[in-house]
């Protein structure tokens, strides 16, 4: 499934150096047509769904799916553990939420983080110290 960017996406090479290549995607601004150049997620992972527990405060399950970064797309969605997430999360690979367009497709939404309170680990997108999950305006199933 494709992943939607703002129209007009062409790539420069405008943060590059002789050792590393950045690529950023120019987006239109409004003001006056000038563009800007913003670096795109390449996570390992993307959350397009939700499942909480019976008091709304605890993620139990996500539906995940890789990212393929050449493609701008992810493939088929699987069941993941609340657990899963935090645990790869903290092993180094990167999730990114991807909520739903009106057209059918999915947008770019927030990087997921880890928060740990008081002994309890919690997936949230906005980095508050809050407990409870939070992945915003994903879905649930």
């Amino acid at each position: 499934m494709p992943i939607h960017s703002t129209p007009t996406v062409t790539e420069c090479r405008c943060h590059s150096t002789a050792e590393t290549l950045s690529v950023f995607t120019f987006y239109p601004s409004v003001m006056l047509g000038e563009q800007r150049c913003i670096s795109m997620p390449n996570p390992d992972y993307v959350i397009t769904k939700v499942s909480y527990d019976s008091d709304h405060s605890r993620i139990t399950h996500v539906r995940r799916a890789e990212y393929d970064n050449s493609e701008n797309s992810f493939g088929p969605t699987t069941e993941k553990s609340r657990q899963t997430v935090v645990d790869s999360t903290e092993s180094g690979y990167e999730y990114y939420t991807v909520p739903p367009k009106g057209d059918g497709g999915y947008t770019w939404g927030d990087s997921v983080e880890v928060i740990p309170i008081d002994g309890e680990k919690f997936i949230r997108t906005d980095g508050n110290e809050v407990e409870g999950d939070n992945l915003e305006e994903l879905p649930e199933y």
